[in-house]
């Protein structure tokens, strides 16, 4: 059995990484590479909001000065 204890910054590996305790069985290792794909996912879909906001912010001002 695992337990998670949360997610930090893999410098070495230049990744996030999730820091666990215990050796997880079969089912566990699924179900964190499937919680993994979607917190990608919902990383990419929020940098993307954010890249929108800032070209939005940028064409509202004119531009960078």
């Amino acid at each position: 059995m695992v337990e998670i204890h949360g997610i930090e910054w893999d410098d070495e590996r230049q990744a996030i990484a999730l820091v666990l305790s215990g050796e997880p069985t079969e089912a566990e290792s699924r179900l964190i590479n499937e919680l993994m794909i979607e917190f990608a996912a919902f990383l990419g879909r929020e940098m993307e909001s954010a890249g929108e906001y800032v070209r939005e912010w940028i064409d509202k001002d004119g531009g960078v000065h």
